[in-house]
């Protein structure tokens, strides 16, 4: 669709359906996403392969970045979190809202150089941010617990902390979350870790 620039979806929709905007064997020319504050979800591979796509606004409601859901976005240079600060019941109490990031959510994402990980991510996927070739910087939350497999493979970024309530590294069986990034050189863990992963 040469003319399909613009994608609005209206308020009162909660779910982002997989795939809905994939475009792995022909040429996107999506250049604006509009998702509505009343969005949850964004489904796996919702916005695969926009490859004009720059820049993507995440509402403070969203709890899961699905599977490659902007994978391949190689315009994408801007993703924006909004920290939400209200509590859910877990059954055994209260917590604050909680934001799932799916594996390869940001893969291949090879102009992103900016990302804001706000307090209310607590997992991130198996690569993520796998050659995000221009990312130089990220900031792991607080609240983080658990990292993925080869999370930041082929990415510029050169030293990173890992927050101390990170209690699961994923793995391959021959990679962790560091693995493959080859800029690296400097991994602190924060004051207060108890058990390294």
């Amino acid at each position: 669709a040469l003319d399909l620039t613009e994608v609005i979806f209206e308020e009162g929709m909660t779910e982002i359906p997989a795939s809905i905007c994939a475009s792995s064997d022909y040429m996107s020319y999506i250049r604006n996403v509009r998702l509505p504050s009343s969005t949850k979800n964004i489904g796996s591979s919702a916005f695969l392969s926009c490859k004009s796509l720059k820049e993507i606004d995440i509402p403070k409601a969203v709890s899961t970045i699905g599977n490659s859901a902007f994978s391949n976005c190689t315009s994408l240079e801007k993703v924006t979190l909004h920290y939400n600060d209200s509590s859910v019941n877990t059954g055994s109490g209260t917590q604050l809202h909680s934001l799932t990031i799916g594996s390869s959510a940001f893969g291949s994402c090879s102009s992103l150089n900016e990302i804001n990980l706000t307090e209310n991510v607590t997992s991130i996927g198996d690569y993520a941010f796998e050659a995000c070739t221009s990312l130089s910087e990220l900031v792991l939350p607080e609240r983080l617990t658990s990292l993925g497999y080869l999370m930041i493979k082929g990415t510029s970024i050169s030293t990173i902390t890992v927050p101390k309530n990170v209690n699961s590294a994923g793995t391959d069986g021959r990679n962790g979350p560091l693995a493959g990034a080859l800029d690296l050189t400097e991994v602190i863990f924060e004051e207060g870790m108890t058990e390294i992963p």
